[in-house]
């Protein structure tokens, strides 16, 4: 049995372990404690990473590398080999994305897209309990994204925000697999012969009748009315 620990920007550490009875007992010894969207939070103070070191002596102990930076708490006992990738999100990241996309000339829309992009996949990374490298995390959001209904180009732009993010701005390395959707390809609304009919049918005066006909047989009636 393993736990993952991170830090969140509330200034408290996320604890994170698969569902298992005797895991939940030991974890609410510790005060100050919350349980909410399938991660639990305790406080970032001494007495708490301590009081979880002890409960959980002999569980392997997973750290991020900025809290391991952050907490020299975590002895040489904690694994970090596998540690948690780690996507932070406060307002001084934020103002390095906003920056970075600045500097490669991005449209100012573009950049707002991208920093709410970015905050939600931060959201969605918080609230996992299981660990997974970066680039499962990214096929995960990005079929988290597709099971809510989101358009293809909206599931792609991101991507790309997050891409943009991890590499420029956290100055990830490594060949991450973004797999993207493939463009959606909509079918043209055509009029049956019926609400042609109705259409036509409407219009009592004669000129605007000719016209309505001459606009359905140069084929720009479907057009116009879709506009």
């Amino acid at each position: 049995m393993s736990i993952w620990v991170s830090r969140n920007d509330e200034g408290s550490l996320y604890v994170r372990f698969k569902y298992d009875e005797q895991m939940v007992m030991k974890i609410r010894e510790i005060l100050e404690r919350i349980y909410d969207k399938k991660v639990w939070m305790i406080p970032f103070a001494p007495e708490s990473i301590q009081q979880l070191q002890t409960l959980f002596e002999g569980t392997q102990i997973h750290v991020d590398t900025v809290l391991m930076k952050e907490c020299s708490l975590f002895n040489h006992e904690v694994h970090t080999k596998d540690h948690i990738p780690t996507y932070p999100w406060d307002t001084s990241i934020q103002g390095s994305l906003i920056h970075s996309l600045q500097l490669r000339g991005y449209s100012t829309k573009t950049i707002k897209a991208y920093c709410s992009q970015v905050h939600r996949f931060h959201t969605f990374v918080q609230q996992q309990s299981t660990w997974m490298d970066h680039e499962k995390m990214i096929q995960s959001y990005s079929l988290h994204l597709l099971q809510r209904n989101c358009s293809h180009s909206y599931v792609n732009q991101a991507i790309s925000a997050i891409k943009f993010y991890a590499q420029k701005v956290l100055l990830q390395e490594g060949t991450a697999s973004y797999i993207r959707p493939k463009k959606e390809k909509k079918l043209p609304y055509v009029l049956s012969m019926n609400e042609v009919k109705l259409i036509l049918k409407a219009l009592h005066n004669l000129k605007h009748r000719a016209i309505l006909y001459l606009t359905y047989s140069s084929g720009l009636l479907r057009k116009h009315l879709k506009k």
